[in-house]
């Protein structure tokens, strides 16, 4: 949450009204299981302090970290910069994050049902977090995945044996989660930039007749749809060349952006690995960006650049060395 924190660091208001509704939302935890433990303390606000406690309560049923942290995403979302690129997917983010905080709200609805609620609030917790561990993330490796997917599945499971052994329930289990893979793949396909920028971008490159030409095309075409401040592509003769500008660890195949800690030189904010057939490391376009993280949806349209253009690469790679070789 620190990044989406950094993001609104500069508007002040909307600062305190978050802080005013964490404030508000741990004071009623802390109030309604003070009472629970002490009656006491119960029948003291009551007769003393009766509105507040009103308040308080309000702010414990409906207003929860979940949907603090929802309106988080939301204002992040808003504030910004719509790039012509990503201003139709940024809408339909909106639009997402805003169904999921009418989602949290639906719940409590069941709060009287402790059956269907306990229940009801689990799938929301997994549904809502995997959206937030989906698109805050450079890429999604095999590991991560397979790790959340146990843990989906686990707590899906958990829960069956807790609260019933019925068959219907166990049917709505199964339901739920394949209903969560599917709505998986369409946040997936629906936050992807659209293909125009994609094919315009890969046909420019297969048009350029040099490693020069091609390296300050790439750079063009990369500033004006991403509105970067600087773009540099290095070809790697030798499979251990990228030592010279990233930091030297086992990388994941799945690993494709890569971002400050992984490079050398801390002027850049980025760097998106070009790997071609068993060559891990072709080349390395480094991107300046002045600090501010890219969405989800560019770090995206970085990885399908980075897949399609990798045979343009390894063309010039191999120009390059007969060039050293003569």
């Amino acid at each position: 949450m620190k990044s989406i924190k950094d993001e609104l660091k500069d508007d002040f208001v909307l600062n305190i009204g978050l802080w005013i509704l964490f404030l508000m939302y741990y004071l009623g935890e802390v109030i309604v299981v003070s009472s629970i433990l002490n009656i006491k303390i119960l029948n003291y606000l009551v007769v003393n302090y009766l509105y507040f406690l009103k308040i308080v309560i309000f702010f414990y049923i409906w207003i929860d970290a979940l949907i603090i942290i929802l309106i988080m995403f939301f204002l992040s979302s808003l504030k910004i910069k719509k790039k012509q690129i990503i201003k139709e997917i940024e809408k339909k983010n909106l639009i997402m994050i805003g169904s999921f905080i009418v989602l949290s709200l639906i719940v409590e609805l069941f709060i009287n049902n402790s059956k269907y609620f306990y229940y009801l609030n689990m799938f929301e917790f997994v549904f809502i977090f995997w959206y937030i561990f989906l698109t805050n993330i450079n890429t999604i490796g095999k590991i991560d995945i397979l790790t959340l997917k146990i843990f989906q599945m686990f707590l899906h499971i958990y829960l069956f044996f807790i609260i019933t052994e019925n068959v219907w329930l166990s049917l709505g289990i199964i339901f739920s989660f394949l209903t969560l893979n599917m709505c998986t793949h369409f946040i997936k396909g629906t936050l992807r930039v659209d293909k125009y920028y994609i094919e315009n971008l890969v046909n420019r490159m297969y048009l350029t007749k040099n490693y020069k030409e091609f390296k300050e095309q790439l750079s063009k075409e990369l500033k004006k749809n991403l509105e970067l401040i600087d773009v540099e592509t290095k070809i790697l003769i030798k499979r251990e060349d990228y030592k010279k500008f990233l930091v030297d660890r086992n990388y994941d195949e799945s690993e494709i952006l890569l971002e400050k800690g992984d490079i050398l030189n801390k002027k850049y904010d980025y760097a998106v690995r070009l790997k071609y057939s068993k060559n891990p490391f072709l080349a390395l376009i480094l991107i300046e960006n002045k600090n501010i993280k890219l969405v989800y949806e560019e770090k995206r349209y970085l990885e399908e650049i980075s897949e399609k253009i990798s045979l343009v690469a390894s063309r010039y790679r191999i120009e390059k060395l007969q060039e050293e070789l003569n």
